[in-house]
């Protein structure tokens, strides 16, 4: 049974300092929030170098995104990054963030950065269920393949 957590202020606060603290040891760290638009997520914005928004082609996926977008802190719009997850193709998945973020900036006033597009793959939902990374799985997959490319990018 999935049951969403909500941390009180305070342990939000001592977890971003940990996590503060641990990041000071390696190059990167990748902090994966949940959807949503709580307390949860919005306090981790100060601490993040950038923060990607996946958007899937799907009307719920895209209103979550855009409900995100709406709270982001103006300090930290600069650093909005998009990427499309579950899209039928690459150029699905550009265009997908090309008009999301033409959205953004014509109702939101800023534009988002475009990442990435993670192509829709049958071996990921595969992997979901053996509860094993789709790079461990199928290393060989579309999903993987976007995947190191995605990874390449936010490192260069």
């Amino acid at each position: 049974e999935f049951r969403r957590v909500l941390f009180r202020s305070e342990e939000r606060q001592r977890i971003k300092a940990e996590l503060m603290a641990l990041s000071a040891s390696y190059s990167y760290a990748l902090i994966d929030l949940a959807a949503g638009i709580d307390n949860n997520v919005t306090d981790f914005f100060d601490i993040c170098d950038q923060i990607m928004v996946i958007v899937r082609p799907d009307p719920a996926s895209m209103m979550d995104a855009y409900a995100l977008m709406k709270v982001i802190p103006a300090q930290s719009i600069g650093r909005v990054a998009l990427v499309a997850n579950a899209a039928p193709t690459s150029r699905d998945g550009q265009e997908l963030c090309r008009n999301f973020a033409d959205v953004v900036r014509k109702f939101l006033g800023f534009q988002p950065q475009i990442l990435a597009s993670i192509r829709v793959d049958k071996n990921v939902d595969m992997a979901i269920r053996r509860q094993i990374p789709v790079y461990v799985s199928a290393p060989q997959s579309l999903a993987t393949s976007d995947i190191r490319q995605l990874a390449r990018q936010v490192m260069a």
